[in-house]
């Protein structure tokens, strides 16, 4: 039964201020996503803050330039993309 659970991560456009939700469905799509925009921004944790909560409201915020959120936007098409495929 696939994980129906839905999470939210806030995009906030640099420089324009515009700010966007990016919905996410499913925990796996979710901890991938977080993952590629923690490296995409060099966000990192201390280890005594590890492992982080799911989902981790006080963290889900991201602020990315255009380059960075088409980047975004294609990694979530590879991502879905392949998600969709059968196996």
């Amino acid at each position: 039964m696939p994980d129906q659970e839905q999470y939210v991560i806030e995009i906030y456009f640099s420089p324009s201020g515009v700010v966007t939700d990016s919905v996410l469905h499913g925990k796996l799509e979710y901890l991938q996503a977080k993952t590629f925009l923690n490296a995409l921004t060099e966000r990192t944790y201390k280890p005594e803050y590890m492992p982080r909560p799911i989902p981790d409201r006080g963290q889900d915020f991201y602020e990315l330039t255009m380059d960075q959120y088409h980047a975004y936007a294609r990694f979530l098409k590879r991502l879905r993309g392949e998600a969709a495929r059968p196996e």
